[in-house]
């Protein structure tokens, strides 16, 4: 067949070739087939039709191999997804993503609830519980106990606000719910319908008391306020929420102590209005009778240079202060802290801070706190 006869162009606009089925046989017999020629027989629906069975047939190889390809990525181990890639941090989400509000640094993460469930307790719980837990603290440099209160119902999917309550010096994680009956004022109130359920946490804080006495404040020791400040916000904090069924929002956690214990939270609380939104003091500590000018700032950021810091006011409003709710609370017989009390609140007021103080009949012991107990809680949720 020559060259030149092999097709032209019909009057339909159609291409054709003259040959054959027999003659396309004939050639596939003798082992001589010109593809090319067999492609382009026919009219142009032919045509249209073997080219898109072709382009089907090369799309298919294309997704096989990369089906192929991906497979043994997968075995080597490297897809995003692997258990390799979330240990090193290397996946879509970074490190800082993983972590939760919390930003936990707890270096072993569990389930919520899981160490209850181990312990044995059925959850929801059909009463409130008081359990003992023990934190391996970095910055402390030592296993720090404490005491969680876990309300009536807990375990039942909802999330609960959190109260971290420091205790007095010379007491313990223990005397909040031993001396004080917390634990019982929160079952009457949640029983009541007063108040919902809360957790509540009671961390060791004895140690906090070393520079605080000695004023030290260059001491980079394990002890001493500072180091408390940090491990309540660094490590304690991150470890209740990984654990337990927080409600994980500045909103929702709260701080407040006795005496020095209260000294200690009003301080944190105004280091971190980002991380709690209530603050109370009980019979707090507070010496100084005298907050005006810097002496206000001089003593709730020891450790930064207000001095420095033209304007109060600007001062105030860039630490923003102004979120944090502050309660005070000092009886009057012979309270050692009530005229710094007074001196507190009025220049938290003046500062344009929510704060309050309330007196009642009573001295600076914890049978005082016993008789306001249920008050505490009633400002924390809201109903005081």
């Amino acid at each position: 067949m020559d060259r030149s006869d092999r097709g032209n162009m019909g009057s339909s606009g159609d291409y054709s070739v003259d040959m054959s089925d027999r003659d396309f046989v004939d050639m596939r017999s003798k082992g001589s087939m010109n593809i090319k020629a067999w492609f382009f027989a026919g009219n142009r629906r032919t045509l249209l039709q073997r080219t898109a069975l072709f382009l089907c047939f090369f799309y298919i190889c294309l997704a096989l191999c990369g089906c192929t390809a991906n497979n043994k990525d997968l075995s080597a181990g490297d897809s995003i997804h692997s258990e390799d890639s979330l240990t090193s941090g290397d996946d879509i989400s970074s490190k800082d993503n993983l972590r939760s509000t919390d930003q936990s640094k707890d270096q072993n993460p569990v389930e919520k609830n899981e160490e209850l469930r181990k312990s044995g307790i059925s959850l929801p719980l059909e009463e409130s519980r008081v359990i003992d837990i023990s934190i391996e603290s970095e910055i402390m440099g030592r296993k720090m106990p404490c005491k969680v209160y876990l309300p009536k119902g807990y375990g039942s999917g909802e999330t609960h606000p959190v109260w971290y309550g420091l205790h007095g010096y010379g007491s313990d994680e223990s005397m909040w719910i031993d001396q004080v009956g917390i634990a019982e004022a929160s079952d009457e109130l949640v029983d009541d319908g007063v108040i919902k359920p809360m957790i509540m946490v009671f961390p060791y804080t004895r140690d906090a008391t070393m520079n605080e006495i000695s004023k030290d404040l260059e001491d980079d020791g394990k002890f001493g306020e500072r180091n408390m400040d940090r491990f309540i916000c660094e490590e304690l904090v991150p470890y209740i929420d990984s654990r337990y069924d927080t409600a994980a929002s500045a909103g929702n956690r709260y701080i407040g102590g006795f005496s020095m214990g209260g000294m200690i939270a009003v301080r944190i609380a105004f280091h971190h209005p980002d991380m709690f939104s209530k603050v109370g003091g009980y019979s707090a500590a507070v010496i100084s009778s005298d907050y005006s000018g810097r002496q206000l700032e001089e003593w709730l950021f020891p450790y930064d240079n207000v001095n420095e810091v033209a304007d109060i006011v600007e001062f105030d409003r860039q630490k923003g202060l102004d979120r944090l709710t502050v309660y005070l609370n000092c009886g009057t017989n012979n309270d050692p802290f009530l005229t710094g009390l007074q001196s507190l609140c009025e220049a938290l007021q003046q500062r344009g801070i929510p704060a309050e103080l309330e007196m009642y009949k009573g001295g600076h012991d914890l049978e005082y706190s016993k008789a306001n107990a249920k008050g505490y809680l009633l400002f924390y949720a809201g109903k005081h």
